[in-house]
């Protein structure tokens, strides 16, 4: 399948539907060999992603699963893309959620004022994250006004570096009306 395919599940489903699409990630051989670049050609983006990771149930499993899915799904040709308005969401408790965040690689962090805690811990992990960073983002992440984020990413060649935390305003994109 080729192109953007949008799906939309009801509520009760949709933490079933994220792990069957974990299960064919899981099921696919790697997009390169060896030493070859790692060429990504899907994406999946998971929007509210804490109605298909959290603490009960299938969210619960998923949420277990999914760490190990993230380290194999580059080398299979898969980004994955979370979306969730807190990091507690995606995971049953704090430390599955620390380790979690830890998986993702690119991070766009909005007004988030009450688990910054959270987000500094899986930082601080990194390198680099400097006393300064961490000054930034506390004093920072509480002010961020509708469009504007704090960005942090990471360059992967020839080797993984993560990249300064930046401030940024995402433009609103203006549909034209087609009808």
């Amino acid at each position: 399948m080729e192109g953007i395919v949008v799906l939309e599940a009801n509520k009760r489903d949709i933490a079933d539907v994220f792990a069957a699409f974990m299960d064919d990630i899981e099921k696919v051989g790697d997009a390169t060999v060896g030493y070859q670049p790692r060429k990504v050609n899907k994406m999946l983006l998971v929007e509210e992603a804490g109605q298909v990771l959290g603490s009960d149930g299938k969210q619960k499993e998923n949420a277990i699963r999914l760490p190990q899915l993230l380290d194999e799904a580059y080398r299979k040709g898969w980004c994955i893309w979370l979306s969730a308005q807190h990091p507690s969401s995606i995971a049953p408790n704090k430390e599955v959620s620390v380790q979690l965040l830890k998986k993702l690689k690119n991070r766009i962090i909005m007004a988030q004022t009450t688990e910054v805690d959270t987000i500094v811990e899986v930082l601080k992990q990194e390198k680099p994250f400097t006393p300064e960073d961490e000054s930034y983002l506390r004093s920072t992440v509480g002010e961020l006004a509708t469009g504007d984020a704090i960005c942090r990413g990471v360059e992967l060649s020839p080797n993984e570096v993560r990249l300064p935390l930046i401030g940024v305003t995402i433009r609103r994109l203006d549909v034209p009306d087609l009808s």
